[in-house]
C-alpha cells in the first residue's frame, strides 16, 4: 500500500522583474498538500511592507496537465475566481498563463479592478489571498516543478 507523502511548496516571488526588485514588490506564496488527496490548500501572501497601501488585483500560474484537471473553491476573500486561459498577463511582456486568479467578479466591466467586486475582496499585505485547488486525480509534486513557463515578448523580463 502507498503511503502519503505531505509536501509543502513555497516561493517569494517579486512584482518587478528586475534582478534587485528596486521596487521592493513581494508576493509569498505556499501550497500543502499530500500526495494521497485531490486537495491542495493555497496562500498568497502579499508581503511588501515598502508598500503598506498595495493591493493584489491579478495572481498567474501555471499546472502541469490540462485545465480541465483542476477546479477552486474555498476563496477567502470573497469576490476572487480562477479563470483559464490567461493570456496576455498584464505587465508580463504578453505572457500566456493557464490560470489566473483575479478580484473581478464581473469579467465584462472595464479595466478598473474596482468595478464589480465586493468592497471585502482586497488582498492587500494584512489581508491573504486562500484557496482550494482540487484536481481530478491524486497531486504530486511534479504537477507544479513540471509545469510548463510562461514566456515573456520582452526580453528583459
Amino acid at each position: 500500500m502507498a503511503q502519503a507523502i505531505p509536501f509543502t511548496i513555497s516561493a517569494q516571488l517579486t512584482g518587478d522583474p528586475r534582478p534587485d526588485n528596486p521596487d521592493n514588490l513581494f508576493v509569498d506564496v505556499t501550497i500543502t498538500g499530500d500526495t494521497d488527496t485531490t486537495q491542495t490548500f493555497w496562500k498568497v501572501d502579499l508581503n511588501s511592507p515598502a508598500h503598506p497601501d498595495i493591493k493584489l488585483g491579478e495572481f498567474f500560474f501555471n499546472l502541469a496537465g490540462d485545465t480541465g484537471d483542476y477546479t477552486f473553491s474555498d476563496f477567502s476573500p470573497t469576490g476572487w475566481t480562477i479563470t483559464t486561459p490567461a493570456n496576455n498577463a498584464q505587465g508580463s511582456g504578453g505572457a500566456d498563463f493557464m490560470f489566473v486568479a483575479d478580484e473581478k467578479t464581473d469579467k465584462d466591466k472595464d479595466k478598473d479592478k474596482d468595478k464589480g467586486k465586493p468592497e471585502d475582496a482586497d488582498v492587500t499585505n494584512t489581508e491573504n489571498l486562500t484557496f482550494t485547488a482540487t484536481k481530478t486525480t491524486n497531486w504530486l509534486v511534479n504537477d507544479f516543478t513540471l509545469a510548463p513557463f510562461a514566456f515573456s515578448n520582452d526580453d528583459e523580463l
